[in-house]
């Protein structure tokens, strides 16, 4: 494991409370599952909380080192993009040898371990879950030459060329969301698309897609940085460590000494086929990429800017010209599938401005009367996003109005221009932290914003709305974003002392909860252990129909009064709203009814998403409260 990925590691906040489990699956538990020649096999495998999805285990060679093998692997999944993104409190083991082995590595990282039962009584879930779908089987993996008509020399000017690409570091300019059309020359199948990957600081490189359509597809909670999801029938230009290539990318490399990034790592273009196996490209696939990443290296942010530009590359015959388009926004938002991504709250926030106009236009105006009042507001819908505004700072916020409608490098670039109009513009830094995936950064943004808006708001306004009403006053709402943005990434970094306070703040300014404060409250709380605080939120926010809030406030009772009459109704009441967070946390998902996931009809039926929600928040407290999982498994299944 190199320096850099451990530090990484250290720098996650570690959750209050939440540990993990780890241990070591033997042939014993899965031989039925092994081909001949296998025995002996045995798998290293981790264990999250409830609420925190289980990685694949990790095959053990017969010189392996176990403790190493299951360090790496917990480092691994901490860190990827859809891990648990936290360090446990402290690591369990059932068998003591293995807490030993591994004590000194996790010390090294500020884990503590201890010697305990759970991976035992877990071991026959790991096996019918994980290890019998075969997901954990390794995939196999061509070699560089095996590309039809591949060459040595092929392989000299990719590696040069990627080089360039990763030196140049494209993704410094653009992000994930941000779509290359390649017009010229025409390209591959496959390669029509590319995507510059690296904004998201886990995988370097590109992805190239078919159609528009495939890339906003894969902006539906499919993981970009998760290799073998991005590169499921389509091609990937990914960037890897010495330890993470196959053995014939090494051979290859060493032998004819094809050169490196800046930062030693090799690039690897690869496609998932249908079986699950990885391959190469072909001569032709290989000199288009090839090509183009000496074009992309060569492409300015003046060129980006202009959103349609030509470069040049260097091919086998001469020079070629290959000319790209940033693909528009509003094409790229038609092509995605309803309801997904973060389309939704971005549009809200662009429609905004047609009542910040109107606003603005009644405030001047004023007094008129009523009739005058209602023939501006009827202009104004003629054309309601047409800009009215005088100040620097409604300029700037003009500007931000349709940046939201925007994505990726053109939102980011709205946002720095919002700020060179005004630097007290609060949305300009809530695009630019929400951008963040670093969240100490994007904590420090958020900030800068709401000093902004401490600084723009005009208090004698503030102070003539009645308590909880700042919703009310429409430029005042980026402020109650910057709020609630700084809050959660607070506690993202384990910070839920000071996320309190903001969120409390935001209920206060906010009485209608506009970005849910009240839920992340109790969260909060919950993890901080200050039950009679969240007993208070529970009274005064709660609702007694939803299941988040039935959960929290029959552990709430359980833990004050014990096993009384009302703990049992609350019990009742929340396995019946939601069933699916009992059985969870009860280790029962065989006994699940057959319509999970369908709509609620008040019988019981339970919802996978909302789940998750819960068992994020309570999951810990209840497995920490002695004597509280028995007590939940006490209710009868209805």
């Amino acid at each position: 494991m190199d320096a850099f990925t451990l530090e990484r590691f250290r720098q996650l906040p570690q959750s209050p409370d939440r540990f993990f489990v780890g241990g070591v699956l033997t042939d014993e538990d899965f031989g039925h599952l092994l081909v001949e020649g296998e025995a002996g096999a045995r798998l290293a495998t981790w264990i999250g909380p409830p609420g925190v999805s289980t990685p694949a285990p990790r095959l053990v060679g017969p010189g392996d080192d176990i403790a190493e093998v299951l360090f790496d692997a917990l480092v691994d999944w901490v860190l990827a993009k859809d891990g648990p993104g936290f360090r446990p409190v402290e690591v369990r083991f059932s068998d003591p040898a293995l807490a030993d082995a591994m004590r000194p590595r996790l010390l090294t990282v500020g884990i503590p371990c201890a010697v305990g039962e759970m991976f035992d009584r877990l071991r026959q879930r790991l096996v019918n879950e994980v290890i019998a779908p075969g997901g954990w089987l390794t995939p196999h993996v061509s070699g560089p030459l095996t590309g039809r008509n591949v060459t040595v020399e092929h392989m000299r000017s990719f590696a040069e060329a990627g080089r360039l690409y990763h030196d140049a570091a494209p993704w410094r300019q653009l992000t994930n969301e941000d779509l290359i059309e390649v017009r010229h020359p025409k390209p591959p199948a496959g390669f029509r698309y590319v995507c510059v990957l690296g904004d998201g600081e886990d995988v370097y490189g590109a992805a190239f897609f078919r159609t528009v359509r495939d890339f906003a597809e894969s902006l539906n909670g499919a993981d970009l940085m998760d290799a073998q999801e991005l590169t499921a029938g389509k091609w990937c230009l990914m960037y890897c460590e010495a330890d993470r290539i196959t053995e014939d990318d090494a051979d290859l490399w060493a032998e004819h000494q094809l050169p490196l990034s800046d930062a030693g790592r090799y690039p690897i273009v690869l496609m998932c086929d249908p079986t699950g196996d990885f391959r190469r490209p072909a001569a032709r696939q290989l000199e288009f990429i090839t090509g183009l990443l000496h074009a992309l290296a060569a492409t300015s942010p003046a060129d980006l800017d202009g959103e349609e530009w030509t470069a040049r590359s260097p091919g086998t015959d001469g020079p070629v010209e290959y000319q790209f388009r940033l693909v528009p926004t509003q094409t790229l938002n038609r092509c995605i599938p309803p309801g997904i991504a973060d389309l939704p709250e971005n549009l809200r926030r662009h429609l905004e401005s047609a009542i910040a106009h109107a606003e603005r236009e009644m405030e001047r105006r004023k007094p008129r009367p009523p009739r005058q009042m209602e023939r501006t507001l009827q202009g104004l819908g003629d054309n309601p996003f047409l800009s009215n505004a005088i100040t620097p700072l409604e300029q700037a916020q003009d500007v931000m109005y349709e940046a939201w409608a925007e994505r990726g490098r053109r939102r980011r670039r709205m946002a720095e221009k919002a700020l060179a109009i005004c630097p007290d513009c609060v949305d300009a830094y809530v695009a630019l932290a929400e951008a963040k995936r670093n969240d100490e950064e994007a904590v420090e943004l958020y900030r800068k914003g709401l000093d902004a808006g401490e600084r723009s708001l005009l208090q004698d306004e503030i102070e003539q709305l009645q308590p909880g009403d700042l919703w009310t006053l429409v430029r005042a709402r980026s402020f109650l974003r910057a709020l609630a943005g700084l809050a959660h990434r607070l506690c993202r970094l384990g910070q839920y002392d000071e996320a309190v306070k903001h969120y409390r703040r935001s209920l206060w300014l906010d009485a209608e909860d506009h970005h849910g404060a009240r839920y992340h409250l109790a969260g909060c709380l919950l993890q901080l252990g200050r039950d009679r605080e969240l007993r208070k939120v529970i009274d005064e926010y709660g609702d007694p129909h939803e299941a988040y809030w039935l959960y929290l406030d029959a552990l709430m009772v359980y833990r004050m009064e014990g096993d009384t009459p009302l703990a049992r109704k609350r019990r009742a009441q929340a396995v019946r709203a939601n069933r699916l967070v009992a059985d969870v946390l009860l280790d029962r998902l065989d006994d699940l009814p057959d319509h999970v996931g369908g709509e609620s009809d008040g019988d019981g039926s339970v919802f996978w998403h909302e789940a998750d929600d819960i068992l994020e928040m309570v999951a810990e407290r209840w497995v920490d409260t002695p004597g509280a999982l028995d007590w939940l498994g006490n209710q009868k299944p209805h």
